[in-house]
């Protein structure tokens, strides 16, 4: 009887120091998402067309020094930018977000102007994180418009 009661109790302390040391090894990391997508499509030559990007903390911890790469295709001009968090400089096509929160959602909308009917697609993704993001597989997204004679001005 003495036997089974060191049996669980070897059992518990193992359990004890397992579940310790996951603590150890799964530590809070932020994971930053980054989503664009265009006001209509297709859209009309000469004409505007907004693009919202979204960056979003879908981690647990919180990130700091965050930025990411927006830079405008050829084929648009730029003509204006409304941003909830950080700052946008179009002529390099950063957007800086100095911290994001678990949960947290910061947008720039980029409001360009179509100078061609080709198809244009345009790519943005996440260039910094600290801590490092360890799930990049959503650092990156991109969207597609068709210019043309007709469409949604």
């Amino acid at each position: 009887m003495t036997s089974h009661y060191l049996q669980q109790g070897a059992v518990r302390l193992c359990s004890v120091i397992c579940m310790l040391f996951l603590g150890i090894l799964v530590q809070a990391q932020p994971d930053i998402s980054i989503q664009i997508s265009a006001d209509h499509n297709p859209v009309s030559i000469y004409t505007n067309v907004t693009f919202t990007i979204q960056l979003e903390n879908v981690g647990s911890a919180t990130a700091s020094n965050v930025s990411a790469d927006i830079t405008i295709p050829n084929g648009l001009a730029f003509v204006g930018q409304t941003v909830s968090g950080g700052t946008y400089d179009s002529w390099s096509g950063i957007w800086q977000v100095n911290n994001l929160a678990p949960g947290q959602i910061e947008t720039v909308d980029v409001t360009l102007f179509l100078l061609t009917t080709d198809p244009i697609t345009f790519p943005v993704a996440v260039n910094n994180v600290v801590p490092a993001d360890p799930q990049q597989g959503n650092n990156a997204a991109s969207t597609n418009i068709n210019g043309g004679s007709g469409g949604n001005p």
